[in-house]
């Protein structure tokens, strides 16, 4: 499996996670990443804004993300964001004793 690959299975693992997410908490600022918050507007700049600080705080390799190929770049942000999504799932369905998904 390439790059690609794992870009693509992270990628849509997040997006999966994400939706659990909102489902349990629709406020829960992971979501930012994914999802426009209802009754805000969003543009070029906040987005590519978010595009950055969601590869600062996800990027966990000794070198820095920029410069990298972004194949890699995005398969190791997003299977380090899916881990915290995962992460903020189970602690929430714990707080509030909800049984998960089968």
């Amino acid at each position: 499996m390439g790059w690609v690959d794992e870009f693509e299975s992270g990628y849509a693992l997040a997006q999966e996670a994400a939706r659990r997410l909102k489902e349990l908490d629709p406020t829960n600022e992971l979501l930012k990443y994914l999802y426009v918050p209802d009754g805000e507007e969003t543009n070029d700049e906040i987005e590519a804004a978010l595009k950055v600080e969601m590869k600062n705080r996800f990027w966990d390799r000794d070198r820095p993300w920029q410069g990298v190929a972004g194949a890699e770049m995005c398969a190791v942000v997003f299977g380090n964001y899916w881990s915290a999504l995962k992460k903020e799932i189970e602690r929430i369905e714990k707080e509030n004793a909800i049984p998960s998904p089968s």
